[in-house]
This record gives structure tokens, sequence and C-alpha cells, in this order.
């Protein structure tokens, strides 16, 4: 029987960011990864943006959270020896007089703070758009999923961690003696829950805590009138939705949100929102290579899950990353794991604490 000091399920943004943040304790970790075609770490833009929202209101936490995901996906790049995050402007159209106004009365605490420059910024070539005005936000930029995946990937083989691709049976989890067990196969001490929205099949976690939104969302390149391809070199752009450029011609476009469609994969309707978004905002014609769907894990009141979970000793959450996940969950696995393996570490912050749900006086 494997023994581990902890069992991580759930090998998405959540579960990548426990992974680093136990290895970098001395933590011996086993990993499950189901390796699902349609999740949320998968057809997300990964995109790290301070200023979000209709109202242009700063990330919760903007200043720590984004200063600790940069360095941490630095750090990454640095063993790896490829680049994880791309920083880039992001430009967003001022499409109403309300729209204006709300800008102009945040621009200057934002342009001390360093995630603006000038009051207004000259509209991207090649976009189609009406506004009088838009706006470059910097501190940001775009995750590469796949070359995070392999930088931690990397990480497990060479750190002597167990990965296993496998879909995990919550049946075979059961607790004796001090240690969880997960069958015959692992002896645990601490169990990190890092599924997303797969959580729902979780018989240890609440079923009512996490709400799950559908996104669905385009990889593709756009071609000229010869059907050939061509980079009409955009950046980051935001408009209805976001068009995300990822490198050698080709882009992400997304993504839609939806709260009743239970499916996981991708829909007709879905598809085709995108499609005028991106034709709305560019006028060229974009070929579409892969149609992508995930179920985010958000909450009701949009702030991650943290903490060991009540009624089980041991048995730990990091799930309700909503739309920000890839600033958000390093940032997030290291306040856990210092709290798991740490003595005497800070209490995880009440506004992510899972006790929250359970226990209104925490």
């Amino acid at each position: 029987m494997k023994q581990v000091d902890i069992l991580i399920i759930g090998f998405g943004v959540a579960g990548l960011s426990a992974t680093v943040a136990a290895h970098k304790r001395g933590q011996r970790v086993a990993v499950f990864d189901a390796d699902q075609p349609y999740t949320s770490s998968r057809s997300a833009g990964a995109i790290i943006n301070p200023i979000t929202g209709r109202k242009y209101n700063l990330s919760w936490k903007v200043e720590e959270v984004i200063s600790a995901s940069t360095a941490y996906y630095s750090e990454l790049e640095a063993f790896t020896g490829n680049t994880i995050f791309k920083k880039q402007p992001i430009y967003r159209e001022l499409h109403t007089i309300e729209a204006e106004n709300n800008w102009a009365a945040k621009h200057d605490t934002y342009q001390e703070l360093g995630y603006v420059q000038n009051m207004f910024a000259q509209k991207p070539a090649n976009i189609n758009s009406n506004a009088a005005n838009w706006i470059e936000i910097q501190g940001g930029g775009q995750v590469s999923y796949s070359a995070y995946r392999h930088a931690v990937t990397k990480l497990i083989y060479q750190g002597g961690h167990t990965y296993k691709k496998d879909e995990f049976d919550y049946s075979l989890l059961h607790t004796e003696n001090g240690w969880w067990y997960y069958g015959k196969d692992i002896a645990t001490k601490k169990v990190i829950f890092c599924e997303g929205s797969n959580c729902i099949n979780n018989r240890f976690i609440p079923k009512d805590i996490i709400e799950h939104g559908k996104g669905e969302s385009l990889i593709g390149y756009f071609v000229n009138e010869e059907s050939e391809m061509f980079d009409p070199e955009f950046p980051i752009l935001k408009k209805d939705k976001f068009l995300v450029p990822m490198g050698a011609g080709w882009y992400w476009v997304g993504s839609t949100l939806d709260f009743e469609d239970a499916s996981d994969e991708p829909t007709s309707q879905g598809k085709e929102i995108l499609e005028n978004a991106v034709k709305e905002m560019t006028g060229f014609r974009f070929i579409i290579k892969v149609h992508l769907a995930g179920k985010r894990p958000t909450t009701y009141d949009r702030r991650p899950i943290l903490g060991e979970l009540p009624n089980y000793k041991n048995l730990f959450i990091l799930n309700g990353l909503g739309t920000k996940g890839f600033s958000l969950a390093p940032w997030c696995a290291e306040k856990l794991l210092d709290k798991m393996v740490v003595p005497n570490a800070a209490e995880i912050d009440k506004e992510i604490s899972i006790n929250r749900f359970v226990n209104t006086s925490a």
C-alpha cells in the first residue's frame, strides 16, 4: 500500500495549485486526475484580470492575489523553462455613457495602483466598434493551461509523487486509526478535494454550497478573403465576450454562462452565440477548430471555499474558484496548505472559509 501525506482529488487549476503548494512544503502527494474532456479549467480563457465587471471594479484582494499568482507562475517557468503566464494588456470598450461615467469615477485610483495609464486608449486596429472610447488595463494577461499542466506533471514525477489518471471512487475512501484509506491502494494522512463541479458526486461535501454555471468557448483562427490563415494581431479584447490571442495566430473566444443547462457537452446554441460575438467584434471569418464546455464551480457570494470539511477530520476542500480560478487558485492553495501543515499558521480568511456555510459565528 502506498503511503502519502496528502491525497489530492482533481487536476484542474485547483488541483494543480494544491499539488505545487504541497510539494513546496515537503509533503508526499498522490493525485487523482479524471482527465475529462469537458471541464471548466480546459474551457477557460485563463485570464488574469485586475479590473472586472460592468462597473469596472477591482478584483477581490487584487493586489495580494495578482502579485502572488504572477510570482508563482514565474517560479514554475524557471523550473520548466517554458512560458506559462504571458503578461498582456486588456482592452475594453466603453460602449455607453454610463460605462464612461463609471470609468471616469475610478480611473485616478486605478492609475495610482498602476493598472491603467491614460484615461482612454486608442481603439485596437481591425476592431468593429462604434464606441467613442476604449480603456487599456495593465497588470493582467493569460495563463497557458497546457503549459501549466505540463509543469506540474513534471514536478510530480521529478519530485517522487504519485499520479493516477483515473476516476476517483468516493465509496472506497474510509478512515481508520487517524488515517484515510483509498481501498487497499493508498493510505494518507489528509485529503484535499479539488474536483470543481465534479464535487456533486462527492458524498463528503454538502450539496448546497457549490453552484454550477456552464460556460462554452471556442478556439480557432482567422482567414482572409483567399481563405488563408492570417493573424490580425489582436490583443486581449473584451466587448460582450473575450477574444484572447493564444499565439501563432490562434485565438480563444468566450465565454457563455448558463446556470440552467446541467449537461457537460458543448451546444449548438452556445456555438452560435460565440460565432456571432466574434463576427460582430472583428468582421473577419473565424474558423472554429475546437468547441469547449465546462461547468464552473462558484458560490452565492462569488468567493472560493477553503478549509476542513465539517464532521470529517483531515478532509479539506479547495473549490468555488469561479471565473477567476487562474489568479485565485495559487493564492488559495498557499493559504490552505499553510493551515494544513505549518504550525501556528494564520486562520483562513472568513470570507473564503468553508465555515461561513456551516457556522455563521465563524
